[in-house]
């Protein structure tokens, strides 16, 4: 009779003892960094070159959140954020990824959060030539940062005052120069984003030592 219950017994012990293991530690993209490149549906933005004066209308298309884990080892998970935009005098349509380890297995590291742009259809996370690091995030106001990527160099600065781009002034504008644009077909561009706004002004040299492209944006609606 005892063995009977013991039997009985254990089955129930195993259950209580069992641990569940802990879920992994999920980290979010900042308000910051949502602020200059999560876009709704709706949003649309109108850019003029300032060489020729013509218009190109930009539109988001849409906006996708997903949280996946990314590092087996130390098992954390993060949040990606995916813009995808329609471009009037562009042949393809891009998307504009928010990546973000801070917290994760990179926390010490300041530049934890980025943007990467690529032209639909690439894998935003492999090597083909249609995808580039666009944004690292944060930044400290005044102080210019270098950062090496692969097959290319980042420039980036945090203007510690507003700037005026177009006739208009925007704060806390971050500048970041691609030397090896690959979703650009390795040109060398220079972003300008503004908190609330996204993408205020693109500057694109496709030839070496060439003339510069400049888009500056002239009207949009925003939806965040």
């Amino acid at each position: 009779m005892k063995q009977a219950y013991w039997l009985v017994l254990l089955p129930l012990l195993a259950v209580q003892c069992h641990k569940d293991e802990p879920a992994p530690p999920t980290t979010f993209a900042s308000p910051e960094l949502r602020a200059l490149a999560r876009f709704r549906p709706g949003t649309y933005w109108v850019y003029r070159d300032s060489a020729t004066a013509v218009l190109d209308s930009v539109w988001v298309t849409k906006l996708d959140s997903t949280l996946t884990e990314i590092n087996k080892v130390d098992r954390y998970r993060t949040e990606l954020i995916t813009t995808t935009v329609l471009s009037s005098q562009a042949a393809t349509a891009f998307s504009y990824l928010i990546t973000n380890s801070c917290g994760g297995d990179t926390g010490n590291h300041p530049l934890c959060g980025a943007v990467v742009r690529s032209r639909v259809g690439s894998d935003p996370f492999g090597d083909a030539p249609r995808r580039a690091d666009v944004l690292l995030h944060p930044l400290p106001a005044g102080q210019p940062v270098t950062q090496g990527l692969s097959g290319s160099i980042l420039y980036l600065y945090r203007y510690p005052a507003p700037l005026t781009l177009g006739g208009r002034a925007y704060a806390d504008v971050i500048r970041a120069t691609n030397l090896y644009d690959e979703s650009e077909g390795r040109a060398t561009v220079t972003y300008y984003w503004a908190p609330g706004f996204g993408l205020v002004r693109q500057r694109l040299r496709r030839i070496p030592g060439g003339p510069h492209q400049t888009w500056t944006l002239v009207r949009q609606r925003i939806v965040q």
